[in-house]
Parts: C-alpha cells; sequence; structure tokens
C-alpha cells in the first residue's frame, strides 16, 4: 500500500509522528508520516511527501456531507502538513531543514466508508479539488 501510494519514490523513508515547524507558528505539528525519497536526499530538493490518517464514519453520511468533510480535513492537513515546513526530528537525515512538501496524502479506514462507487468517486473529487491525495485503506 505504501509502493502505491507514494509513486515516484525510488527509496521510500517513512517515519512516523514527525514534527513539523511552519514559518510564524511557535510549536511544530505532527504528521501521521512523513515520506522522502532517500535518492534525492543529497540534490538540494529532497522528495518529501506527508500522510495524514483519520478514522471517521461515513456509514450514516449523505454524499454532501461525506464531501464537506473530505474538504475540512484536506484544508486542515494542507494547512498542518503541506508546503514549506522544517522538520524538526533529531536523527532525521532532514532535520532541521525547511523542505518543500510536495504532495499531501489523505488517509481514511475503508471499513468506515460506504462501498458505493458514486459516494466515493464524490470524496476523491472533493480531495482533488483541494489539492489533497485521497486513499482508502483497510485498519489494522
Amino acid at each position: 500500500a505504501e509502493r502505491r501510494g507514494l509513486q515516484g519514490m525510488n527509496q521510500p523513508r517513512v517515519d512516523t509522528n514527525v514534527g513539523l515547524k511552519r514559518e510564524g507558528r511557535a510549536s511544530p505539528t505532527y504528521v501521521d508520516d512523513l515520506a522522502v525519497d532517500e535518492g534525492t536526499l543529497k540534490s538540494g530538493a529532497p522528495h518529501v511527501e506527508s500522510v495524514s490518517t483519520k478514522q471517521r464514519d461515513f456509514m450514516r453520511m449523505e454524499i454532501e456531507q461525506a464531501r464537506k468533510q473530505v474538504r475540512v480535513d484536506a484544508r486542515e492537513a494542507m494547512a498542518k502538513y503541506g508546503g514549506e515546513v522544517e522538520v524538526r526530528r533529531r536523527g532525521h537525515p532532514l532535520f532541521g531543514h525547511r523542505v518543500t512538501v510536495s504532495r499531501v496524502h489523505l488517509v481514511y479506514d475503508e471499513a468506515l466508508v460506504p462501498g458505493d462507487e458514486a459516494f466515493r468517486r464524490a470524496m476523491l473529487r472533493a480531495a482533488e479539488g483541494a489539492g489533497i491525495k485521497l486513499h482508502f485503506h483497510h485498519a489494522r
């Protein structure tokens, strides 16, 4: 699942609960997963993507409610984990560096999302419109 989601990364390194500090904010926010293509670390422009995982129950929602919730979650993920950030995890190869997150992923537990294809397509379009890559994944 990690390989499918992180397309374009040849040597993905995925770390969980990594602090990301945005300019103008006093404290970091912690992203669920931060992916870095280790093959790009020395390039001066490392390929970095972030993943926000949500346990949200969409089973009783109407399509429009689900679209609205996806847009809210997408805006929050972009604001916290997208754009230019400073990596604040000691020992991480990018610790103390300002990097640009090229893509933000939002992951929902597919067991909590109706199986109806139209419903899922509406969610995917809402995420795409907000600049987020949406995934459905079985929670462990």
